[in-house]
Order: C-alpha cells, then structure tokens, then sequence
C-alpha cells in the first residue's frame, strides 16, 4: 500500500512539474498579449480622438446653429429626448388602459343603478295605481254613502 502510495506521489510530482513548466512557458506570452491589448487600445483611442475631431470640423456649422458643443452632444440629446418620449408614450398607455378600465366599471355600475332605478320606478308606479283606485273606491262609496242618507232623510 505504502508503494501505491508513493507510485501515485511520483507521479503528482511529474505532473506537477510538467504544469509549472507550461505556466513558466505562458506566462512571458500572457505578458505579450496584455502589451498587444494595451498597444492596440491606444491605437483605438487615437483614432477615435481623429474621428472625433474630423467629425466636429465636418459638423461644426451645424453644432453652431442648433447650439450643440459637437456631433455627439447633438446625437446624445436626441437620445435622451427619444428615451423620455417612449417613456411618456408607455405612461400614457398605461394611463390610458387604467381609464379604459375604470370607464368599463362605471358603466357597469351606471348600468346596474339605470337597472334598479327603472324597477323602484316600475314598483312606484304601482303603488301610486293602487292609491289612486283605493281613493277612487273611498270617492265611490262616499258619494254612494250620501245618497243614502239623502234617501233615508226624505
């Protein structure tokens, strides 16, 4: 067991050596490729700065009279001013769908009130009907009352 043991730590060991070696290897390319980057985003960044300049000598009479500093002022704003419109427009329909939806509730509720209201009326109609039979009747048997009397005293 204790050769197993020590076959297998040879062999870590071998491994082990055979990594160092490659890291020893990448790391003076690592080195060089982390140059190359920055070399290359210094270039980037002159290059933007001529882009950059070119853009503002062929825009600069067009900055002056919309009263911008350069191209890139102008383009931000009109971006920012594009974002607020679809943010107000995304409001608005929302606004708009909360209304919808509260003017669909009213009618139903207008609807359901229009409803009750034409049966308390149906229901008072009635009553008065009654009311005007019933003194109809009374009116009647008053009068037939009278007769009577007047019958009765001659």
């Amino acid at each position: 067991m204790q050769k197993l043991t020590e076959e297998r730590m040879k062999e870590v060991e071998k491994e082990l050596k055979i990594v160092d070696n490659e890291l020893a290897r990448s790391v003076p390319t690592l080195e060089q490729l982390k140059k190359q980057i920055d070399t290359r985003a210094k270039k980037i960044a002159k290059l933007n700065t001529k882009i950059h300049q070119r853009e503002d000598e062929l825009f600069a009479t067009f900055c002056e009279a919309v009263g911008v500093a350069n191209i890139r002022e102008f383009e931000e704003k009109r971006l920012q001013d594009a974002k607020r419109a679809t943010e107000r427009r995304l409001h608005f329909s929302s606004l708009k769908s909360k209304l919808q939806h509260q003017y669909g509730s009213l009618l139903v509720h207008a609807s359901t009130h229009a409803s009750m209201l034409t049966d308390l009326i149906g229901v008072l109609r009635l009553e008065y009907e009654r009311s005007r039979n019933f003194t109809t009747n009374v009116q009647r048997k008053e009068a037939a009352l009278q007769q009577a009397k007047a019958a009765l005293a001659v």
